[in-house]
């Protein structure tokens, strides 16, 4: 018995002593060298999907992954792209100590063999691209009424799969004398240009066209049938929208003229309304107004003034018939005009005696 305890005793120090000397750092027959294989990765266009990029070593031991650039890595190799640029990825293994081996209680029986250590690998680097995806924008063209506000056209944007975006664009927008125009609001016809920014990870453009058509502006005439007194009658003229500046003029008889008003600007010390400054108007002219005062048939035509931002809104021509002292008025719409009001009425003037 007493010999059989000695050599389990002797058993096992040996194998302790054993173990011991492979995991000496300065044993290097006791250490196993490992390498690593890393996938090459090649320049890749930006997508929300992961691709993997996992390593093996020689040992067997598990790769662990670092990386820098606009990238992120799993434990596991997968490796999601979150924006464009450069990225390196770099692969480890930094190896193990030495493990003893265990034994069964008879102190010869090896439970689980010794493991020698295994030395770090030499690290290995990998270097790709993420540029930035085509996007799909489109613009659609338009066509607009006037308002006295500016308009606007509104894109949009989908990835390669047709996924709507949400990137970062700029829309502008050019007159036809090519003058880049912030927010259109006069009748005309405009370039529209919408653009992805380029800080983003996509890339992509469309162009359409906005036009601003004229809005429709009834002129109405009243005050058209008085009685022969010698003074001077003028109609009244009203205008939708509001606010319109027209000329009235009269022909068909003789009649003393009434005095024109001069335009007024605003000036220094004067309160400014929103959107005012020195300079603009501020009471618009009123040119004079000659009214019939003696009896007779008398044609009566409305023509604009310039509106705001040199808009002009003209009537188109007038004929006549008389018939028992009453001119009856009548619009000829044939004629277009550019500018943003055109003028509809019918309506009569009489002078009776």
């Amino acid at each position: 018995m007493i010999g059989t305890k000695v050599k389990r005793t002797i058993a096992g120090q040996l194998a302790f002593a054993t173990a011991m000397i492979f995991s000496l750092p300065g044993n290097m027959m006791a250490q196993q060298a490992q390498t690593i294989t890393a996938p090459s990765i090649d320049d890749a266009t930006y997508s929300t999907t992961s691709f993997s990029v996992a390593a093996t070593s020689s040992s067997g031991l598990a790769v662990k992954y670092g990386v820098a650039g606009p990238a992120t890595v799993s434990s596991s190799g997968s490796l999601t792209m979150i924006g464009k640029g450069s990225v390196t990825v770099f692969f480890f293994q930094d190896g193990k100590d030495a493990v003893a081996a265990t034994y069964e209680d008879d102190g010869t029986t090896i439970k689980t063999p010794a493991e020698p250590a295994v030395s770090a690998a030499a690290p290995v680097v990998r270097t790709f691209t993420i540029n930035g995806a085509s996007a799909t924008v489109t613009l659609a063209d338009a066509t607009v009424t006037y308002t006295g506000t500016g308009q606007s056209l509104t894109p949009t944007q989908t990835d390669s799969a047709d996924a709507a975006l949400n990137e970062s664009i700029t829309v502008t927008y050019t007159d036809a004398g090519g003058n880049d125009v912030a927010s259109p609001t006069n009748v005309g016809v405009y370039s529209v240009t919408a653009t992805i920014t380029s800080a983003s990870n996509y890339s992509g453009s469309d162009t359409a066209t906005l036009t601003i058509t004229q809005a429709a502006a009834t002129v109405t005439i009243s005050g058209i049938s008085h009685s022969h007194d010698g003074s001077q009658k003028p109609v009244t003229v009203v205008t939708v929208p509001a606010g319109l500046t027209v000329t009235t003029t009269y022909t068909g008889g003789s009649f003393a003229p009434a005095a024109a008003v001069a335009e007024v600007l605003y000036v220094e010390g004067d309160t400014l309304p929103d959107g005012k400054v020195v300079g603009d108007v501020k009471t618009a002219a009123v040119a004079a107004i000659t009214a019939p005062s003696t009896a007779g048939d008398y044609a009566v035509s409305v023509s604009g003034k310039p509106y705001d931002n040199g808009v002009r809104p003209i009537v188109t021509a007038i004929s006549i018939s008389s018939e028992d002292k009453k001119v009856v008025l009548s619009w000829d719409y044939s004629e277009k005009y550019p500018e943003a009001f055109f003028i509809l009425f019918l309506g009569f003037i009489f002078l009776t005696f």
